[in-house]
């Protein structure tokens, strides 16, 4: 059975007239009349009543094109939906994101996103950077927002990058560094140092001991913690400094003050990262989250 005699059944069903019926299909009354009958006899079932005066579908027919009406519904929804999606006006998008640089931007983005777009599903998937990788490569994920140490190495890749943010060092607002605009990292030689545990951020423990070791020293350890807002309240305690990327300013309190490392200004940065023409909605949704990045540009991250 194809389409053309789906088409021609309900279109007979609805006129229970053949010469009607031919001309919604476009087609001869004979050929129209061929149709019917030889689908009548691939499925061995007598569809419509017909003499001189009248049509009119069997009990059989009646059932078959209720059946019928509900199979060419799914058909014409399903190239709509084909349709739409490929015209980037329906469909769904996985975003998978990696730390906490776009903590405040990210439900902004869902809820405008979604504002202009009802009929896009938006899919957020918090994650660690092998499995970005792995769901990037099985097209698990249509959209990756993450770090740019952690951007590079994937091949074949489009990007944008979104924004750039200053390697600081938190204190206590009683440290003596507290009165300063920023420092540089070789004020930090002798100070006692609090860092993100290796088995909890490789990544932040190793900039801590390059930074220190570019500026001539050895950092001074004196705590490795699992859980960023414990380190917030160390620094506040005065147990020592820590070394974070400026956006995270948002989680500290008032008590705690953020200073730019000098030679380490605009060193983390954020980009987008996707496949070209994998799906249609990613483009659109990749330049919203750059305009709301720079409406809050000034504000927040610098």
């Amino acid at each position: 059975m194809n389409n053309l005699q789906i088409e021609c059944v309900l279109a007979l069903s609805n006129t229970l007239n053949f010469s009607k019926a031919s001309e919604i299909v476009h087609m001869s009354q004979p050929s129209f009349s061929k149709i019917i009958a030889s689908l009548e006899d691939e499925i061995g079932v007598v569809l419509f009543s017909r003499n001189k005066r009248s049509v009119i579908p069997t009990l059989a027919g009646e059932a078959f094109i209720n059946e019928l009406s509900q199979i060419s519904g799914m058909y014409d929804r399903a190239v709509t939906k084909a349709q739409n999606i490929s015209k980037g006006v329906e469909g769904s998008l996985r975003i998978g994101f990696f730390g906490t640089a776009l903590f405040r931007t990210l439900p902004r983005l869902f809820r405008t996103y979604q504002e202009l777009h009802p009929n896009v599903t938006l899919k957020l998937k918090d994650c660690t950077h092998t499995y970005l990788s792995e769901n990037y490569l099985s097209e698990q994920a249509d959209l990756l927002l993450l770090p740019g140490f952690q951007a590079r190495g994937f091949r074949n890749a489009e990007s944008r990058f979104l924004f750039s943010d200053d390697m600081c060092v938190a204190v206590s607002r009683d440290h003596p560094f507290a009165t300063k605009q920023e420092v540089s990292a070789s004020d930090l030689r002798g100070e006692p140092i609090i860092v993100m545990s290796r088995r909890s951020s490789l990544r932040d423990y190793d900039f801590v001991h390059h930074m220190c070791g570019q500026a001539g020293f050895s950092p001074k350890i004196v705590y490795e913690a699992d859980i960023l807002h414990n380190i917030f309240l160390m620094v506040e305690c005065n147990v020592g400094v820590s070394i974070f990327a400026s956006h995270l300013q948002q989680f500290a309190n008032e008590n705690i003050s953020f200073l730019p490392i000098s030679e380490y200004r605009n060193h983390f940065e954020m980009f987008a990262l996707w496949k070209k023409d994998y799906n249609p909605f990613v483009p659109g949704l990749v330049n919203h989250l750059t305009d709301l990045l720079e409406q809050e540009s000034g504000s927040r991250y610098k």
